[in-house]
């Protein structure tokens, strides 16, 4: 199992658990640095921001093409236009999912709840 999976199922993580942190986190602070600094739009993106601006970028597609569904290929093509990055795509779901934001309608199926096209 993934730490992150141990963390949603309120799992005790490991040592190993923590090593894989760690070394997440310095991956990722090697790549603030790389680019002068954090500016959003880096490979760790936090799930938290990655939120928000997914679901933004998510409502105007919304408008564009007048439905609130979206498959996981759209959400990847909306994903690579906002240029957002994030380690964990399935992660970012399952939170958005979570949360209410995004409901999982079907095999790789999502309706977006804030949607003005409900």
């Amino acid at each position: 199992k993934q730490w992150y999976q141990r963390r949603v199922r309120g799992e005790e993580a490991t040592g190993s658990d923590a090593v894989d942190v760690v070394e997440i986190f310095q991956h990722c602070m090697r790549d603030v640095r790389a680019e002068g600094g954090a500016k959003g739009e880096g490979k760790c993106m936090g799930l938290g921001k990655a939120s928000k601006l997914l679901i933004a970028a998510l409502n105007k597609h919304s408008e564009r093409t007048n439905s609130s569904m979206f498959s996981l290929h759209e959400i990847k093509e909306v994903m690579s236009r906002a240029k957002i990055e994030v380690r964990s795509f399935d992660g970012l779901l399952i939170a958005l999912n979570d949360q209410g934001f995004l409901l999982k309608k079907g095999p790789n199926l999502f309706q977006l709840q804030t949607s003005s096209c409900l």
